[in-house]
C-alpha cells in the first residue's frame, strides 16, 4: 500500500486525480507522469474514465495539447451528450412529479444538471436518480407506474430505501425516500428537506441539498454494488473544487456532528487530502478531529476493529438488533475503511432471519438489549 492508501498497481490513479482536480501549479507534471503510467489504447477503469472530462477541461484551461488531447476532446463531446440525455430524462421525471404535488430533490450526484448548476459533477453514470420524501413515496411511484415505468428491485432487496424502475424509453430510475444513504434517520431527512433550495431542471421545478449536505452526502455514502471506491472520490472531489466558495466548513462540521458522522467525515476528508494535492479541507479536517464521535460511530469503531464475526460482544450483537428495530430500514452507513462495521453486521443479521436457514439465530442476537446498555446510552443523551 502507498502513502494515499492506494494499492501499488493503482499509483497512476493518483496522478490522473492531481492533474484533474489537484493544485494547478503541479497538472503538468502530474498529467504527464500519468501518461507514462498508463497504456490508453486499453481499459483505464471506471474510476479513471470518470475523470477524463474534468482532465480535459483542465488541460485546455492551462493551454497544454499533445497526442491524446485530441482523443479526450472526442470522449468528452460524447460524455456531454451522454449528460444532455440523461438530463432531459431527468427533467421528464421531475416534471411527473411536478405534475403530482411531489416534490423531488436531485441526489447529490446529479446537482449539477441542475440549470445554473455552479457545483457540477462531469461523469456519474447513465442512470437517473430522484429523491422524494418518505410519506409521498408510494404517490411518486403509482404516478410512474402509471406512465410507463415498472419496478424491478427483486422483492425484499436491502436496503428498503429506494426501488430500481425501468421506463418506457429503456431508462433506469433509482426512485430513493433516503435522501442521505450514509445516515438512516427520518430527523435527518426532514432536515434535509427544509435546508434545500429550489431550482429548476428544464421545464420541471427541483429541489437541490445545500453545499454542506451534498458533500457530506458524497463523502460519507456507501460504496454501491456497481462502482468501485475510486469512483466515489472521482464525484466527492469534483464537488468538492467546483463548490469550494459555497461551502461554509463551520457549518458542515456542525451539520457532521448533527448527522452523527463526523468520524466517516473525516475519514474521507483525510483520504482525499491524501489523494489530492490542494484541497481547501485542513480547517475541516482539524475541527472534525477535535469534534467528539457519536455512540452510534464508537459501536461501529468497536465493532469493526473486531476482525472475526464470531467474536464480537453480545451487548453489540444486541444494540445492533436494537438499533434495527428504531431504524426505517437496515440500510445503516458502513464507515469508510471498515468492511465489518456495525452496519454491514446488521444488514447481514436481518438477511439470516429473513432467509429460511436464518430461523435458529441465538436469542441473545434478536432480543433487545439488557436495560444496563440502555441506560449507560440514555445516559450519553442518545435515545
Amino acid at each position: 500500500m502507498t502513502a494515499n492508501g492506494l494499492n501499488k498497481g493503482d499509483e497512476h490513479l493518483a496522478l490522473l486525480f492531481n492533474a484533474a482536480f489537484g493544485d494547478p501549479r503541479c497538472s503538468p507534471r502530474a498529467y504527464n507522469l500519468w501518461r507514462k503510467c498508463v497504456d490508453l489504447d486499453h481499459e483505464i477503469g471506471q474510476a479513471a474514465f470518470a475523470c477524463l472530462p474534468a482532465l480535459y477541461a483542465r488541460l485546455s484551461k492551462q493551454a497544454i495539447e499533445d497526442d491524446f488531447t485530441g482523443r479526450l476532446r472526442g470522449i468528452c463531446k460524447q460524455n456531454w451528450t451522454r449528460l444532455r440525455l440523461k438530463q432531459d430524462a431527468l427533467s421528464e421525471v421531475c416534471a411527473l412529479m411536478n405534475a403530482h404535488a411531489v416534490p423531488a430533490q436531485l441526489d447529490a450526484t446529479c446537482t449539477g444538471l441542475a440549470d445554473g448548476a455552479t457545483a457540477r459533477q462531469s461523469w456519474y453514470g447513465d442512470a437517473l436518480e430522484l429523491v422524494v420524501p418518505a410519506g409521498q413515496s408510494g404517490k411518486a411511484l403509482s404516478a410512474l407506474k402509471d406512465n410507463g415505468w415498472r419496478v424491478v428491485t427483486p422483492p425484499g432487496a436491502l436496503p428498503r430505501t429506494s426501488l430500481w424502475l425501468h421506463g418506457p424509453g429503456r431508462q433506469h430510475l433509482r426512485l430513493r425516500w433516503q435522501v442521505m444513504e450514509g445516515v438512516t434517520s427520518e430527523a435527518a431527512d426532514a432536515a434535509i428537506w427544509n435546508r434545500a433550495y429550489e431550482s429548476s431542471l428544464g421545464p420541471a421545478k427541483v429541489f437541490l441539498p445545500d453545499a454542506e449536505d451534498a458533500l457530506i452526502d458524497l463523502l460519507t455514502r456507501p460504496v454501491r454494488e456497481h462502482e468501485t471506491e475510486p469512483m466515489r472520490w472521482v464525484c466527492a472531489v469534483e464537488f468538492l473544487r467546483s463548490a469550494t466558495d459555497q461551502i461554509d466548513w463551520d457549518r458542515l462540521v456542525l451539520r457532521a456532528r448533527e448527522l452523527r458522522a463526523t468520524r466517516r467525515t473525516l475519514a474521507a476528508l483525510r483520504r482525499l487530502d491524501d489523494l489530492v494535492c490542494g484541497l481547501p479541507t485542513g480547517y475541516a479536517i482539524h475541527e472534525l478531529e477535535r469534534a467528539p464521535a457519536s455512540w452510534l460511530e464508537r459501536a461501529e469503531e468497536r465493532v469493526g476493529r473486531i476482525g472475526d464475526a464470531g467474536q464480537r460482544p453480545p451487548a453489540f450483537a444486541r444494540l445492533a438488533a436494537y438499533i434495527l428495530g428504531r431504524t426505517r430500514s437496515a440500510g445503516l452507513p458502513v464507515i469508510a475503511g471498515i468492511p465489518y462495521g456495525l452496519a454491514a453486521y446488521v444488514r447481514m443479521r436481518l438477511a439470516l432471519l429473513r432467509s429460511g436457514s436464518g430461523n435458529t439465530a441465538p436469542a441473545e442476537q434478536a432480543s433487545p438489549p439488557g436495560l444496563g446498555l440502555i441506560h449507560t446510552l440514555s445516559k450519553r443523551g442518545e435515545p
